[in-house]
């Protein structure tokens, strides 16, 4: 799937990183003040929440879609995005799927990725930070 967009690769990568459905989430959930997929959970924090960025949710009976902003802890974050990462590179994007590697001047070994794929590839190495 190729897409011309000028959106950060950071926002449309965890656009890729699906929410559970509104409905079945509590309060805290829906208010980023848990992690969306977890339960019972510790507060998060600014230091320690993944921001999922916003999320618009048509709401029955009402004429606009609902804006939210979802959070994740680190941990999840990261199992999330390794299995978008999978999904994008095998069925959604044509550059990520090649599966090629380049030799940089320097001998090292670089996948080639877009720049959604890379920084999918960092959430889910690094625990949810990019």
């Amino acid at each position: 799937m190729s897409t011309t967009t000028t959106e950060e690769p950071h926002s449309r990568a965890v656009k890729l990183l699906a929410v559970p459905d509104l409905a079945t989430l509590t309060d805290a959930q829906v208010a980023g003040r848990v992690c969306v997929w977890g339960s019972g959970e510790d507060p998060l924090t600014g230091a320690s929440a993944v921001d999922l960025g916003e999320r618009l949710t048509e709401l029955s009976g009402s004429t606009s879609p609902m804006r939210w902003f979802p959070r994740s802890c680190p941990l999840h974050a990261g199992e999330r995005a390794m299995r978008a990462l999978f999904t994008h590179c095998e069925e959604d994007c044509e550059q990520c799927g090649r599966r090629t590697d380049k030799r940089a001047g320097d001998g090292i070994t670089q996948e080639t990725s877009c720049e959604v794929g890379i920084v999918l590839r960092r959430l889910a190495f690094r625990k949810g930070q990019s």
